[in-house]
């Protein structure tokens, strides 16, 4: 914790399942040992998997455990159909994908599509509200993009269509898996 303990209040307690790195460990541990705040959990680290830290040596005012977003048999089968994917891509001489935010988007194109990447995610999602579970076929049409350009925005729109159902369980990296296994009959 960079600069609010002070202001914190003594029942307070610190959750961080976001990213590791933004909670200055030790200050937390130090405010968790003197009172300054009654608890914390935490499945993120400034480093990771965590290894010796001052957090350990605190009892019941705070909870460590891994990172569980991929822990889940699912998740690790789509990570594994994933990964093997891309190498099969790789070995037919197609251009390598990332599997970090949107998968195969360099940044100087991120740049170029990330007002329409914000517009069909919105759309997507105004499609699924509406549409609720009743939506069966879906189409997303690019006109001013080149082809592969426009997968990103179609991936975009498929998170926005799925994120009504699935919440927080549907991203970048999963949204056209996730449409697969539903189904997904797009034009």
């Amino acid at each position: 914790m960079r600069k609010p303990l002070a202001k914190m209040k003594p029942t307070a307690r610190i959750i961080n399942c976001a990213r590791g790195g933004i909670i200055d460990e030790t200050s937390l541990a130090t405010a968790l040992k003197e009172g300054k705040i009654a608890g914390a959990a935490l499945d993120v680290y400034e480093t990771e998997p965590l290894g010796e830290s001052p957090l350990r040596s605190l009892g019941r005012e705070v909870i460590l455990t891994p990172h569980l977003g991929v822990s889940t048999e699912e998740a690790q089968t789509n990570v594994a159909i994933d990964v093997a994917e891309q190498i099969r891509d790789v070995l037919l001489g197609l251009p390598a994908r990332s599997a970090v935010n949107i998968p195969g988007l360099r940044p100087d194109l991120l740049e170029k599509l990330k007002p329409y990447l914000q517009l069909a995610e919105l759309l997507g999602n105004m499609v699924g509200q509406l549409a609720g579970a009743g939506l069966r076929r879906w189409s997303c049409a690019c006109r001013r993009l080149a082809t592969n350009e426009s997968q990103p925005i179609v991936i975009a729109a498929q998170k926005g269509l799925l994120s009504p159902a699935l919440q927080e369980r549907v991203n970048y990296v999963n949204a056209g898996i996730e449409a697969k296994e539903r189904g997904d009959s797009r034009d």
